[in-house]
């Protein structure tokens, strides 16, 4: 898979993505913004919703609960394995509430 090494990488271990990631979880309130089925509401992680560009920069990050980061980057994987296109389009989003 595309991301397994990302926790030894080392743009994941500077102030600047620390910061822009704490910016992400506060901006969304610490709530999933994906939220697919089976969300769990909470956000534990950043999605990276346009990649990493030359310079190694985090571009735009979403607030992810767990299982809706690991469906979203399966998904990616899979697309990237089977040649499905450069940047997969993310499931729809489903609400949590009827109001």
């Amino acid at each position: 898979m595309p991301w397994e090494n990302a926790r030894k990488d080392p743009a994941y271990n500077t102030a600047d993505y620390r910061r822009k990631r704490l910016a992400t979880m506060k901006r969304a309130n610490w709530k999933c913004e994906i939220r697919l089925e089976g969300c769990i509401g909470a956000a534990t992680q950043c999605d990276h919703t346009l990649g990493l560009d030359n310079d190694r920069q985090h571009l735009l990050m979403r607030a992810a609960c767990a299982p809706c980061h690991a469906k979203v980057t399966a998904r990616q994987g899979n697309d990237a394995r089977t040649g499905q296109g450069r940047t997969p389009r993310d499931p729809a989003p489903t609400p949590r509430t009827a109001w």
